[in-house]
């Protein structure tokens, strides 16, 4: 028994293993920290789309602010008439950036209205008004009916929408 007493002597206490760093964090920490940067970066991708067709629609707004002062302005419906005419020639000078646009006028300045409509044409009468309204001193206006009246801001609203 002395035996076994001396040979418990020699035995050393229980080491306690070390505390663990905090170098490498667990594997869900890792995740936490992926998900976290994939969430700021979808959130910052995210709010520069919006800006960008924010930006990109600003000129849009403008014009439709501007459509609504012409169609409730107190002129007569050349003046308006006029006015709408340079509003779509400063819009398509918006969209295309070509200088030759700005010289369009008559039947050339028709088909680029008409080609660049999309699905919903300018009809026959709109073009006419359009057309004839430009350059024409204001003693030669035959005025038009209110509801050509109505249909030419109408379509004109949809060609903006559609090309700004």
């Amino acid at each position: 028994m002395q035996e076994a007493v001396g040979l418990l002597l020699l035995l050393r206490d229980i080491h306690e293993p070390a505390t663990p760093g905090w170098w490498p964090p667990a594997v869900g920490w890792w995740v936490l920290a992926v998900l976290v940067v994939l969430v700021i970066v979808l959130i910052y991708a995210i709010t520069l789309t919006l800006f960008k067709r924010y930006k990109a629609k600003a000129a849009y707004r403008e014009a439709m602010k501007s459509i609504g002062l012409i169609q409730l302005g107190s002129q007569s419906q050349f003046e308006k008439l006029t006015e709408l005419n340079s509003l779509l020639k400063r819009a398509a000078l918006t969209k295309t950036s070509e200088e030759s646009v700005a010289a369009l006028h008559g039947k050339n300045w028709i088909g680029f209205l008409q080609n660049t409509s999309g699905k919903q044409k300018f009809s026959e009468e709109v073009l006419k008004i359009l057309a004839f309204t430009q350059y024409q001193p204001p003693s030669a206006f035959a005025p038009v009916s209110a509801q050509d009246f109505e249909t030419v801001f109408e379509t004109s609203k949809y060609w903006l929408k559609h090309n700004l």
